[in-house]
């Protein structure tokens, strides 16, 4: 499941907020502001999502407290919209009262429902099968590069992974139009806290052309890769890959500590950087990619910042990790499956 962005999802989410803001406000009779509504003084947040699925119509997430709405909801009458969020404030109202262990749509929901007058099933609207044609046509290319890189030729593994990489700028240089194309967000990852293993990733999908987010929940953090369908398709399996073959390079380096495993992780991050450095003909081009894809996540995330943090560094394992880093080769075993499925990857590193 997705979330999406572009110039007509933002627009619809403000009709959402709009007739939430209603509902709270005149169904429920609670204050409400633009950000928050309030229960006994207390104030909650109110955040809207987009997302793409096709069959579940809605959520709510209570770790991120945020209400999804399929994307589907842009087709459908005002009263269905009005029926779906009513739906999902329930699920939020129930949260709040009775916590996170009670049933989805048990006792402690109906009562929720009762109490504003409100039926507990949603209309449904229906959504016929997505036909992402085009998106599995240009996976599927990569795919078979991918594959090639599997060759034991040091050589022949580097062109694959370049000629994927020129691939990809091709396509959106001739595909790409900047104010009409929609953008989707995937939740690649949710751990606790944030870590040097999680922003080496981050570090390393930038160069399948996704921006990485960290989206910060309640005790967890996620992280958020936002692009284009088919960047993110990729950088969905790259991220499982790295996500296991980072931490078998870890137990394999006779290194120790905390400290050494943060600087291995972010040396392993720096070498594949350097590994990955633009061929003259392809940096402008690649600058231009990002520029655009920067802008358009400025604007999905209307509130991101950027935060650094100060770490001593142990130099023979950021030297270590350097050095895989520029060895690094993606090389997953891909099957074939639809985009909304996960990813099965049987996945293998090899170096120099």
């Amino acid at each position: 499941m997705n979330l999406l962005y572009s110039e007509t999802i933002c627009l619809f989410l403000k009709k959402v907020k709009k007739e939430a803001q209603a509902i709270i406000k005149n169904d429920m009779a609670l204050k409400c502001g633009s950000r928050r509504f309030w229960l006994k003084d207390i104030g909650y947040p109110l955040h809207f999502v987009v997302f793409e699925h096709p069959t579940k119509m809605g959520y709510f997430d209570a770790e991120m407290y945020e209400i999804g709405v399929n994307k589907c909801f842009l087709f459908e009458e005002t009263t269905s919209l009005q029926d779906l969020l009513r739906h999902e404030l329930a699920h939020y109202l129930t949260f709040i009262i009775y916590g996170p262990s009670v049933p989805h749509h048990g006792q402690e929901f109906r009562q929720v429902c009762a109490l504003y007058g409100w039926e507990t099933e949603v209309k449904r609207a229906t959504i016929p099968p997505a036909k992402q044609r085009q998106t599995l046509r240009m996976v599927e290319k990569v795919q078979k590069l991918f594959a090639l890189s599997q060759s034991h030729h040091t050589h022949e593994a580097e062109l694959a992974m370049l000629k994927a990489r020129e691939l990809l700028i091709k396509y959106h240089l001739t595909n790409v139009s900047e104010e009409k194309e929609e953008m989707h967000i995937h939740r690649l990852f949710k751990q606790k806290r944030s870590s040097a293993k999680l922003q080496a990733i981050a570090s390393i999908l930038k160069h399948f052309f996704v921006y990485p987010v960290f989206n910060q929940g309640k005790n967890c953090v996620y992280l958020e890769i936002f692009g284009d369908p088919i960047n993110l398709e990729i950088a969905t399996y790259v991220g499982h890959f790295l996500d296991k073959e980072l931490e078998r390079l870890w137990k394999h380096s006779s290194l120790k500590g905390l400290r050494a495993k943060n600087s291995f992780f972010r040396g392993l991050a720096q070498g594949y950087d350097q590994k990955m450095k633009p061929l003259p003909n392809q940096e402008k081009a690649i600058v231009s990619l990002e520029n655009q894809l920067a802008k358009a996540a400025s604007k999905a995330y209307p509130n991101l910042s950027t935060t650094s943090c100060r770490s001593f560094a142990d130099l023979k394992a950021t030297r270590l990790g350097s050095d895989l880093g520029k060895k690094l080769q993606i090389k997953p075993g891909l099957h074939k499956k639809s985009p909304s499925q996960s990813p099965n990857l049987e996945s293998k590193l090899i170096g120099n």
